[in-house]
This record gives C-alpha cells, structure tokens and sequence, in this order.
C-alpha cells in the first residue's frame, strides 16, 4: 500500500498512568489514550524509507532495555512490513530506556484525506 506521508510523533520523559492522563496531568506531548486524540506531529515525512530511517534514528538514540531479546533492527523489520500493510498500519512503541526514561515513538500513514492534520 501506498500512502501520501507518515506522521512521527515523540515522546521521552516520565510516564502517566491512565487516570493521570484523563486528569490533565500528563504534559501536552505525552501520547494519548486514544489514538484519535493524537494532534500535532513531530515530522511528516515522505516515504516509507524516510518513516522507517526516522524510527530508526529516534529507537537507536534512546536504546530499550529489551535491546538485547527485540533488538533495534528486528523492530524495524517488523515496523517497515506494519506500515506496508493496507489495514491497521501504525507502529507503536512504548518502552523504558536503558536511560531509564520512558519513550514512545509512533508513526502513522496517512492518504491526505480530511483527516489529515498535515
């Protein structure tokens, strides 16, 4: 599947609980329950290519804890064949840092429809 661009959005800091999160608590950057909620990209970017090489630069600069048994590159295998697929192609990581920071990195393919908050 062929999408117009992808929209990234970035996350690193301390994490939130739910009801945090529904109390305002959380600060504005921080994802959102709901998917749909989710406003202000931090890059659009291009192709597929540029989406996974974003990804890539974002998961190597704050390295999972997991790294060892989901190492980067495996993560971005999976992500690269997400993101080609036509129904549910989003990619979601939530994850602690070897820095001990919480991080989460989301990408999103978009057509340009009306939706789009590009």
């Amino acid at each position: 599947m062929h999408y117009e661009h992808y929209h990234a959005y970035s996350y690193t800091g301390k994490a939130f609980s739910d009801a945090q999160i529904r109390r305002g608590e959380a600060p504005s950057n921080y994802p959102p329950i709901e998917i749909v909620d989710r406003k202000n990209p931090t890059a659009l970017l291009d192709s597929l290519d540029e989406a996974v090489a974003w990804l890539d630069k974002e998961l190597s600069g704050h390295v999972p804890v997991d790294a060892a048994s989901f190492p980067v590159a495996t993560r971005l295998e999976y992500s690269r064949a997400q993101l080609q697929q036509a129904a549910a192609s989003q990619v979601v990581y939530g994850y602690w840092s070897v820095s001990g920071r919480y991080v989460s990195r989301q990408l999103f393919p978009c057509n340009g429809g009306s939706d789009c908050q590009a």
